[in-house]
């Protein structure tokens, strides 16, 4: 959740995560914080620590770009990989017909 919303903060469809900055300062200490969880965990937490710091940079020197995605971090691996393997062990658990 807190990577879709730091991509809202950058493509300028959302500013949930940081209207409140003291609020986005402490999610921004948690993840921090974060001990080593296993190499998806881990690359995860990198990837949010990224667009954390896209957000951080001065407006202006993201103008024009698309705060260079590629650079932030792959985000079809974080579909694939957080995304639908969450949706997919959960319809998993539905009963067989």
């Amino acid at each position: 959740m807190l990577y879709a919303m730091a991509l809202d903060v950058l493509d300028d469809s959302g500013n949930y995560l940081t209207m409140d900055r003291d609020r986005y300062n402490a999610i921004k200490s948690a993840v921090d914080c974060l001990q080593p969880n296993g190499h998806d965990t881990d690359r995860l937490a990198s990837a949010l620590k990224k667009l954390f710091q896209e957000i951080d940079r001065n407006p202006s020197k993201m103008e024009g770009s698309v705060y260079l995605m590629d650079e932030v971090t792959d985000m079809t691996w974080v579909h694939e990989h957080f995304v639908q393997r969450y949706f997919t062990e959960r319809a998993s658990r539905f009963p067989q017909r």
